[in-house]
């Protein structure tokens, strides 16, 4: 490898053993009806000091199934599996029912949230980006005790849409 080229690392260590990961989870993605759907990814950054959106991404895709290397398998089956299963039932309830009513608690809140911030950093480092998260809003979101985890200090992220549904 070049001095030019630089060998990709995980997203919450230096380990260059990287494992595929599912940019959208497998288990949601068989949630969706396949087909010619757009898909659309949104991503806001705002300034720590002002509170004012500093930048705004948007991505349009017809395919969800998309993996990349972006953890080693140690965060891959520990930090990202544990929050994929946290919140795995309470986000299945919201897209199989959307225009369902419900209250959520205070936890199911922050479990969504770090759902969604946890994406946004696997869609940022796959697209070899550090638009999302800082190295150091990262490494707090890593190292954060799993009980009081919560997304960086002023993030907002939106939540991926299905532009259209076939019946």
């Amino acid at each position: 490898m070049s001095e030019a080229q630089t060998q990709r690392t995980c997203l919450f260590c230096d380990s260059t053993n990287l494992t595929l990961e599912h940019i959208w989870p497998e288990w949601m993605i068989g949630l969706f009806p396949q087909g010619k759907d757009q898909w659309l990814s949104s991503v806001w950054r705002q300034n720590q000091t002002t509170s004012k959106e500093e930048s705004h991404r948007q991505w349009n895709a017809e395919d969800i199934t998309r993996k990349a290397r972006v953890a080693c398998g140690t965060h891959n089956n520990g930090l990202m599996s544990t929050i994929e299963n946290e919140s795995k039932p309470m986000l299945t309830e919201l897209i199989l029912e959307p225009r369902g009513l419900r209250k959520l608690t205070e936890r199911q809140q922050r479990l969504i949230a770090n759902w969604v911030t946890l994406r946004a950093m696997v869609y940022d480092r796959a697209r070899n980006t550090d638009f999302c998260c800082s190295a150091d809003q990262i490494a707090q979101f890593r190292d954060s005790d799993p009980g009081k985890r919560k997304p960086p200090t002023n993030s907002h992220v939106g939540w991926p849409l299905l532009r259209t549904m076939s019946p």
